[in-house]
């Protein structure tokens, strides 16, 4: 079994399901390594430093034996994926948070402008 690929402009990620931690550290480390031989055949460059992991788990465990090109894989808690932020226990809570914060800016924003426009204006700014 292999690891669930994906690419994205200039982003990869690798995704293993399992009830087995171990299991999933020996998938991950078998897969990263392979990915670093490829990388090393077509001269490809990945920074091992920038490489992060993210276990959905109900565990409080965060330090797994994950290495990527002898350096060891950095575990956070969320993670900003394609606009939108996961979180390792499955929750909204950062996700709702940054929305919140960005609604906020913009009706700071709105306000501000509110003695500078007419009201259509300030219709087709909110609407957009």
């Amino acid at each position: 079994m292999l690891s669930l690929t994906r690419l994205f402009a200039d982003d990869t990620s690798l995704a293993v399901t399992s009830s087995d931690i171990s299991e999933t550290e020996t998938l991950l480390n078998h897969d990263l390594n392979i990915l670093n031989k490829w990388s090393k055949q077509w001269l490809v460059q990945f920074n091992p430093s920038k490489t992060e992991g993210m276990m959905f788990t109900l565990s409080n465990s965060n330090t797994y034996g994950i290495t990527f090109d002898n350096t060891t894989v950095n575990f956070i808690d969320n993670h900003r994926h394609l606009g939108l932020t996961l979180s390792s226990d499955a929750s909204w809570h950062s996700q709702i948070s940054e929305i919140r914060t960005q609604a906020v800016k913009i009706q700071g924003s709105m306000k501000a402008l509110k003695f500078h426009l007419n009201r259509n204006t300030l219709n087709q700014i909110y609407i957009s």
